[in-house]
Formats: C-alpha cells, sequence, structure tokens
C-alpha cells in the first residue's frame, strides 16, 4: 500500500475514534445504552448501520458491517473500534463477552478494503457545481445574456435590437427589466412583439442553462461550491426562515408548513441516496454515525410521531394531513355532509352489466341511469381534506429535525473529502 493511502487510513481512523468518542457521550446513546447494557457488563458494543425505516425507502441491502467497541466493567473502549460482522435492528447492541459465533474484522483492514472499493459515484456529492462563463440566445430584435460576471441587469440598446445582459436568468424581473425599456422607446405593437420574443428567448435559454458538475481528483482542494453544498445552503436558508417564522408562530404557522412539507418531500428523497451510499460504502456511516444517531434522536423526539423506528413517509404523511387543512380546504367545511334521503325514492331507469372491458373499468357510478344524475355527479365533486392539526411543540421540535438532517450533510461534505484532499 503507497504511503498516500497509509495517511488516509490513519485520517479516517482517527475520525472514527472522535466520532464514537462524541457518540458515548450523548444523551441518547446512554439512554440506549442503560436499556441494553447489564450494570458493569463485559463483552462488546454494536451500532447499527440504519437507523431509519427501510421499507419503501431502502432500494439496497444493509451492511452487515457493524461498527463495534469492546466494553469492560459497563465503559467502552473508543480507542481500539473494531468491525463486527452481523446482522441485527436495534440503534445499538451489546453482545456478551462469552457470545459465540461472533465474527470480528480488523478496523485498520476493514477500512483498506473499503477505500478499494468506493467508485467515483459517491463523490459527484462533492463534485463542483459550475454554470457557464456565458450563454446567449438572441434574433433580429431581443438578445439575452447570460455572464457570471455580471452584477444586476444590463439593457442596451443597438440599433433596433435590444440587448439584456444579467446573472440571473429570472424570467419575470427580466421581463419587467425590458417592460421599463420599450414603455418610453417603442408603441404598443411593437411592444407585443418584443415581449413575445422575449418569452421565447428566455425560455430557451432556461432550457440550455446547466450545471457543469466537476468530480474531484486526488489533490482537489476543498471548496464549497459542491452538489451537497449548494443543498446546504439552501437547507440552511430554510432553517433560518423557519427559526424566523417561529418566533411569531400564529401568524407564520402558513409559511412553517409550507417549508416543512417542502423538506419532508426532498429530504425523503435525499435519504434514499444517503441510505444508499451507507449500505455500499459503510465507511461514511462509520465516519457520520453520530450525526446519524442524532438525526434520529430528533425524529425520536417529535409528538404525534411513531418514532421506534422512524418511517419516513409516515413524517412526510403527518405534516401534509396537517397542511392539506391549510392548503386545500378552501371552503372550510370540516365534516361529511350526508344528505337525508329517507322520504324520497332514488329510482334507476338502469344499471349496465358486462360492459365492454375498457368501459367497464369507469366510475361504478356510471353504470346507474337515474334522473338527474348529472346534478349528483357534479355535488359528488365536492370534497374536503382531512383535518390533523398538529400541537404548536411540533412545529418547534421539527426545528432540531432540519437542523439535524443539515449537520448530517455537513459531515458527509467533511468526510468525503478526507479521500480526496
Amino acid at each position: 500500500m503507497s504511503s498516500v493511502n497509509l495517511n488516509l487510513r490513519d485520517k479516517i481512523v482517527k475520525k472514527v475514534i472522535s466520532n464514537l468518542k462524541w457518540l458515548i457521550k450523548d444523551e441518547y446513546y446512554n439512554e440506549l445504552k442503560n436499556e441494553k447494557v447489564k450494570k458493569n457488563g463485559d463483552g462488546y458494543i454494536a451500532i447499527n448501520n440504519s437507523f431509519v425505516f427501510r421499507e419503501g425507502v431502502a432500494v439496497t441491502k444493509k451492511s452487515e458491517k457493524y461498527l463495534c467497541m469492546r466494553m469492560e466493567n459497563g465503559l467502552e473502549d473508543p480507542e481500539n473500534p473494531m468491525i463486527l460482522e452481523t446482522r441485527f435492528n436495534d440503534d445499538i447492541k451489546f453482545f456478551d463477552k462469552r457470545s459465540k459465533n461472533l465474527t470480528f474484522k480488523d478496523l485498520y483492514k476493514a477500512i483498506d478494503e473499503e477505500i478499494k472499493n468506493i467508485g467515483f459515484a459517491t463523490f459527484i456529492l462533492i463534485g463542483k457545481m459550475e454554470l457557464p462563463e456565458k450563454l446567449e440566445m438572441g434574433n433580429n430584435s431581443i438578445k439575452i445574456v447570460f455572464d457570471r460576471k455580471e452584477k444586476g441587469i444590463k439593457v442596451k440598446k443597438v440599433g433596433n435590437r435590444i440587448v439584456l445582459i444579467t446573472s440571473n436568468i429570472g424570467k419575470s424581473t427580466l421581463r419587467n427589466k425590458l417592460q421599463e425599456c420599450l414603455s418610453s422607446e417603442y408603441n404598443n405593437d411593437s411592444d407585443r412583439r418584443y415581449l413575445k420574443d422575449f418569452d421565447k428567448l428566455c425560455n430557451d435559454l432556461c432550457e440550455k442553462m446547466h450545471y457543469r458538475l466537476i468530480l474531484p481528483t486526488n489533490g482537489t482542494r476543498k471548496h464549497s461550491e459542491t452538489f451537497i453544498g449548494y443543498i446546504k445552503s439552501q437547507l440552511k436558508e430554510q432553517i433560518e426562515q423557519y427559526k424566523s417564522f417561529l418566533e411569531n408562530y400564529e401568524r407564520n404557522l402558513m409559511e412553517i408548513k409550507r417549508i416543512s412539507y417542502n423538506f419532508a418531500t426532498d429530504a425523503i428523497k435525499l435519504m434514499r441516496l444517503i441510505m444508499v451510499v451507507c449500505d455500499i460504502h459503510p465507511i461514511i456511516l462509520w465516519l457520520t454515525i453520530y450525526e446519524m444517531l442524532n438525526l434520529k434522536k430528533a425524529f425520536k423526539n417529535l409528538p404525534e410521531f411513531d418514532n421506534s423506528k422512524p418511517k419516513l413517509d409516515n413524517y412526510k404523511n403527518l405534516i401534509s394531513k396537517s397542511r392539506n387543512k391549510s392548503f386545500h380546504n378552501f371552503f372550510n367545511i370540516e365534516y361529511d355532509v350526508v344528505v337525508d334521503l329517507e322520504d324520497f325514492s332514488l329510482k334507476t331507469d338502469q344499471l349496465i352489466l358486462f360492459r365492454e372491458f375498457k368501459r367497464s373499468r369507469k366510475n361504478f357510478f356510471d353504470s346507474f341511469h337515474f334522473k338527474d344524475k348529472e346534478i349528483i355527479a357534479a355535488l359528488l365533486e365536492l370534497s374536503r381534506t382531512s383535518q390533523e392539526e398538529l400541537p404548536e411543540v411540533f412545529w418547534g421540535k421539527n426545528l432540531n429535525v432540519l437542523e439535524s438532517f443539515y449537520n448530517l450533510l455537513d459531515a458527509i461534505e467533511n468526510t468525503l473529502w478526507i479521500f480526496k484532499m
């Protein structure tokens, strides 16, 4: 093995040990330990490879390589971790020293194997996100120029042609700037022609615009313009907004729900990606295990949430139902409306059986024919959303979920840079 790999291995071992030292001081970890480990127990304590409910989320098989510490007289030894090859589902599991058929692997050897197996796809997460220096789209009347170095929006006239130069191709802002120019220069017919051309060119430019992602190579200097860094910056911005909204909870509840719903929707997708990476390359989990457990703890502390093993779909559905009441309940009818037909006879002219197969797949209601059926059909289109309002404390504790998820992304980003710097 080359000296570079030896240095890399030493960095990884130090990081794993540091993570374990933080872990064994954690309150939630110690609660689990008190439940699972006999007082003054001697043996081994292993930490799980997955802390969320995997069904419906995972597309890979959980790794069977578990980070493990020796335990003597109830005290862990984080300085000499090892890998235990087994399978279990608890967050942590204690194995008595007399346990048989335990298969251990030296941490150094396990790390060497992991370094050899880790491929380019994982490092897409720390690939550099780069927009083109310049991109333009134009015709005889308008030209739109994207210039990464431009500050603000510059508008100039070249003959009968209007040129818009910008570093932000937000359509509404550019259109407003163009209209300012048109209102002072052109008549209404010309305005409409210019605006029509602008709409098409702006759409074409947006379709052509893309980030170029440049994969890091060995020796690449650490930077923040990464794929995961971009996600972190967006999440950080949302967290800061969420905090400010919590200061006036009643006034800002709609915005709190909006951020929570968007997070829950996208976090499931990102958590699936993280799970796949850690299943295939468990070394990433060994290096971020403290942050992983903290995220589990944040989910566990949510009220109204079945948190023995967090189900991300349940988390999304819980927030979605609360959001539905605010976002999709315009008429605010809280309960079913039951029409009393006790004194009315609903006479059906005919009932159609054995319809043609492709027609029989239609609504059951279509098989019946009776007077004013169309009115009933229109009435049945009216619906309401379920109402499951969450308590104020939920939204406060949900901030911990957002922040813990951010910390996990940050830890994964820093971990991946260890392999390249």
